[in-house]
């Protein structure tokens, strides 16, 4: 077998080899990118399809209108005692002070719009992060194959050459090129 051919046969092994191990972590990362994009599906469904309501931030805003609603109506009654004020003064003022109350609350229901803009963007941009590295890494696979396919035809190329070079003395063996009776091995080398 001339030296040629098992430098071809050590590469393609090489390649091959190259191949398989680059499939195993094209797969780890197909995985890995499909588990992002589940997890950030998720969490948006459960984001988006909670009322506004229910999220901390809002509870936390209503808990406080409330406490000041309560104590505003505390103020009402407090005072009407003080100063005598008639119930039907006093049931104004308190309407007013429900009213407020209410326009805050309408006001917190706006922000619930704004909120489910806000986690729809957020998911839209993580989203196209996350497709555009799946994208990426798809390219890349593609990049791979090309690249083994033209190692491939390198490889035959190179057997061929070796073969045709090993053939020359006619025993199929690779030449001398800097022996005794080679043209380089003479004295004075090539003229």
């Amino acid at each position: 077998m001339s030296l040629g051919l098992a430098l071809g046969g050590v590469s393609l092994a090489g390649n091959i080899f190259g191949n398989i191990m680059s499939a195993r972590q094209n797969k780890e990362i197909d995985e890995i990118l499909s588990g992002r994009m589940n997890d950030l599906q998720s969490r948006f469904d459960q984001d988006y399809n909670t009322s506004y309501f229910d999220t901390d931030q809002a509870k936390s805003v209503i808990k406080t209108l409330s406490d000041q609603h309560t104590r505003t109506n505390e103020r009402i009654e407090n005072a009407g005692a003080i100063t005598g004020a008639s119930a039907e003064a006093k049931t104004a003022q308190r309407a007013k002070s429900q009213e407020g109350f209410g326009d805050s609350l309408t006001k917190l229901a706006g922000y619930g719009t704004q909120y489910k803009d806000m986690k729809e963007r957020e998911f839209n941009r993580r989203s196209d992060t996350l497709q555009n590295f799946y994208l990426q890494h798809e390219m890349g696979k593609g990049d791979n194959w090309a690249n083994f396919m033209g190692n491939a035809s390198n490889v035959g190329e190179a057997g061929i050459a070796a073969g045709a070079m090993g053939s020359a003395d006619g025993k199929g063996r690779f030449p001398d090129l800097f022996g005794r009776n080679s043209s380089f091995g003479k004295r004075g080398g090539i003229i």
